[in-house]
C-alpha cells in the first residue's frame, strides 16, 4: 500500500517475481486520519464461491470507519466475476482482465461506527482459488470532514515480466 501526499506525478512501476496476469485499484481517499495507518486485516485464502475476507480489529472504537472489503481470483474456462458483495456492503465491483485463465478482483464498502467488523462472505460466479481481506480507513480527527472513496482508476497488466 502506498500512501500519496499529491506532490506525485508521472507513472508508476509495479514488479513482480513471475509473469503473471494481476489486476489493481487505485483509489483517491479523502477526509480520512493520516496518523494512521490504512491497515488490512488477514490475507484470507481459500477455494470456493465465497471469498470471505475475514475480521479486521482497528484498535479504534467510537469512530465512523470507511471499511473496504476485496478479493481477488484466478480465471477458469470462462470470466470469473464477483455477483454479490458482503452483507451491508455497497459498490460491488467486480474488474476481470485476461477472460479465461485471467483474474479477477471484487471490492466492496461499508462506513460503520465499529472497531471489529467481519464483513461476511462475497458471492462468484464459479469455485476458484481466492485470496480476501477486509481493509480499515480511520475518519479525520476534525468533526466537519467526511471521508470518502473515488475510485481513480483500475489498472489491468497483462504478462508482466520478471525483471
Amino acid at each position: 500500500m502506498k500512501t500519496s501526499d499529491g506532490t506525485e506525478t508521472g507513472n508508476f512501476t509495479v514488479t513482480t517475481t513471475t509473469s503473471q496476469i494481476s489486476v489493481w485499484r487505485v483509489f483517491r481517499i479523502t477526509g480520512w486520519n493520516d496518523t494512521a495507518l490504512i491497515e488490512g486485516g488477514t490475507l484470507n485464502k481459500g477455494d470456493s464461491s465465497s471469498p470471505d475476507p475475514g475480521s479486521r480489529d482497528s484498535g479504534f472504537s467510537g469512530e465512523d470507519m470507511l471499511w473496504i472489503a476485496f478479493g481477488v481470483m484466478q480465471g477458469s474456462a470462462t470470466d470469473p466475476d464477483w455477483t454479490v458483495a458482503p452483507t451491508n456492503y455497497t459498490d460491488l465491483s467486480s474488474d476481470v482482465v485476461g477472460g479465461g485463465g485471467g483474474v479477477s478482483m471484487g471490492i466492496a464498502r461499508r462506513e460503520l461506527n465499529a472497531q471489529v467488523e467481519d464483513p461476511g462472505v462475497f458471492t462468484t460466479n464459479e469455485s476458484l482459488d481466492w485470496a480476501a481481506r477486509v481493509l480499515n480507513v480511520r475518519p479525520a480527527s476534525d468533526d466537519n470532514a467526511e471521508t470518502s472513496l473515488d475510485t481513480i482508476r483500475t489498472y489491468q497488466i497483462r504478462e508482466l515480466v520478471k525483471p
